[in-house]
C-alpha cells in the first residue's frame, strides 16, 4: 500500500486464503496444505478501524501455513486407522513471536463392539515452539470413547482420558483425567444438534454445535466452546474447518460465513488464555440476494496478563448482484467490550460499510468502498471517529 503524501507509511496489506489436497496413494496416503494471511489489530484499546486502508502501528500481519501428510487404513471390521503429522507455522509481524507447531495424531475410529455400540481411540501430541521471548508449550492428550446408537435419530457418547499441558504462561498448567458425556440428535436431514458436558483443563467443560437448514437457501448455525489456547493455536486449529463451496469461496464450516482466521472483537494474544465463545449465525440467499445475521460473545481470562476481556456483539450483511458484472454489499456491526481494567474501561464499537464492485474482465475488477467507524469509550481518550472512502483496482493471475 502506497500513501500519496506520506511515503513513510507505505507498507504491505495481506489477504490470502488457499488450500490444496492430494491423494498420493489411492485410499491410503494423503497430503493437505493450507495458507492464510490477514491484518489483525493487536490491542483493541488502541487505534482500530473498519477500513483496511488506515495507517496505524496497532496493526499486525498474521500469516499461517499448514502442511499435513496422513495415512489411512481400514483394519477389517476392527476399526479405521489414521496416522497424521501436521506442521503449522505462524508468522506475526509485531505484537507476537513466530511459532512452529508440530502435531502428531494416531486415531482409531468406527470400531464396533456389538451392534449399535461403537468405540474410538485417539492419542495427540502437540508442541508449539516460539522463536522469540514468548513461552513455548506442549500438550499430550489420550482419549478412549464409546458411542451408542439409540435409534436412527439419537446417539449417546462418553469418553475418558488423560491430558498433560506444559505452559509457562499459566500459573498452574492443567494435567489429569479428562472425561465427557453427551449426545447427537438428527431428527431429519435439516437438523443436527450435538451437546457434551465433562471436565477438561481442570474445570468443567461444555461444548455445543447445532445446525438447522429449513430450506436449501437458509441455514442457522450455533456453536459454543470452552478452550485453553492462544491466538497462534486457534489459527492453526481453524484450518480443519475450511471448506470450498461451489463458487470457489473459502467458508468456515463452524459459521457458514467466509473464512476469517481472526477472532471477532478480541485483541491478539500470544500467551495462553481461557476462552468461552458463542456464536449464532443465520445465512440465506434469495435469487440475486444473499444475507447473513450473527450474534456472538467471547470471554477470556489470562494468567499471564492478569486481565479478563468480555466482548458481545453482532453483525449483519446484505449483498445483491445488480448485473452479471456489478455487485453491491452493505455491512453493519456492533460490539461492546469490557476490558476489566482498573480504570473500568468499556467501549461501544460501531462500523458500517458499503461496497460497489464491477468486473471489468474475467481477471480484472474495480470497487468503490465507504467505511464508517465509531468508538464510544468510557475513557474520553479512547473515543474514535472515522470516515474512509477508497477506490480499488484488482487483477488476478
Amino acid at each position: 500500500m502506497t500513501f500519496w503524501k506520506d511515503s513513510d507509511r507505505d507498507d504491505f496489506r495481506h489477504n490470502l486464503n488457499s488450500s490444496a489436497r492430494a491423494e498420493l496413494i489411492e485410499g491410503f496416503l494423503f497430503f493437505d496444505t493450507q495458507a492464510t494471511a490477514r491484518e489483525q489489530f493487536i490491542d483493541n484499546t488502541g487505534a482500530i478501524s473498519a477500513s483496511p486502508f488506515n495507517a496505524t502501528n496497532n496493526r499486525t500481519t498474521v500469516v499461517g501455513f499448514s502442511a499435513s501428510p496422513s495415512a489411512r487404513h481400514k483394519l477389517g471390521d476392527f476399526a479405521n486407522a489414521e496416522l497424521r503429522y501436521r506442521y503449522n507455522t505462524v508468522l506475526v509481524s509485531q505484537g507476537g513471536d513466530e511459532s512452529d507447531i508440530h502435531t502428531g495424531t494416531f486415531r482409531l475410529s468406527d470400531g464396533v463392539i456389538v451392534p449399535r455400540l461403537g468405540w474410538s481411540f485417539s492419542a495427540v501430541q502437540t508442541r508449539r515452539i516460539s522463536k522469540g521471548d514468548d513461552p513455548s508449550d506442549e500438550r499430550t492428550t489420550i482419549n478412549f470413547g464409546l458411542s451408542y446408537a439409540v435409534n436412527t435419530r439419537l446417539s449417546l457418547n462418553a469418553s475418558a482420558g488423560y491430558e498433560l499441558i506444559k505452559d509457562d504462561s499459566l500459573f498452574d498448567a492443567p494435567k489429569g483425567v479428562i472425561w465427557n458425556v453427551g449426545g447427537r440428535y438428527r431428527p431429519s436431514p435439516k437438523t443436527d444438534v450435538s451437546l457434551s458436558y465433562g471436565r477438561r483443563f481442570e474445570q468443567s467443560n461444555v461444548a455445543m454445535s447445532a445446525r438447522y437448514s429449513p430450506t436449501g437457501r437458509t441455514s442457522f448455525i450455533s456453536t459454543f466452546s470452552q478452550t485453553l489456547d492462544n491466538s497462534e493455536r486457534r489459527l492453526a486449529d481453524s484450518f480443519g474447518f475450511i471448506f470450498v463451496d461451489e463458487n470457489g469461496d473459502f467458508l468456515d464450516d463452524r459459521t457458514g460465513l467466509p473464512f476469517d482466521p481472526t477472532e471477532p472483537g478480541l485483541s491478539f494474544d500470544s500467551g495462553t488464555v481461557r476462552q468461552d465463545s458463542f456464536r449464532l449465525t443465520m445465512t440465506g440467499s434469495r435469487g440475486r440476494n444473499n444475507f447473513s445475521l450473527s450474534g456472538f460473545f467471547n470471554e477470556r481470562s489470562s494468567d499471564r496478563l492478569g486481565t479478563d476481556e468480555f466482548v458481545i456483539g453482532g453483525n449483519a450483511s446484505f449483498g445483491r448482484s445488480l448485473s452479471r458484472a456489478m455487485r453491491a454489499n452493505v455491512n453493519l456491526s456492533y460490539r461492546n467490550t469490557d476490558f476489566d481494567t482498573a480504570d473500568g474501561r468499556e467501549d461501544d464499537f460501531y462500523t458500517a460499510g458499503l461496497n460497489l464492485s464491477y468486473r471489468l474482465a474475467s481477471d480484472l475488477s474495480t470497487a468503490l468502498t465507504y467505511n464508517f467507524t465509531l468508538r464510544d469509550s468510557s475513557i474520553s481518550a479512547g473515543d474514535l471517529h472515522e470516515n474512509a472512502v477508497s477506490v480499488r483496482l484488482s487483477k488476478s493471475f
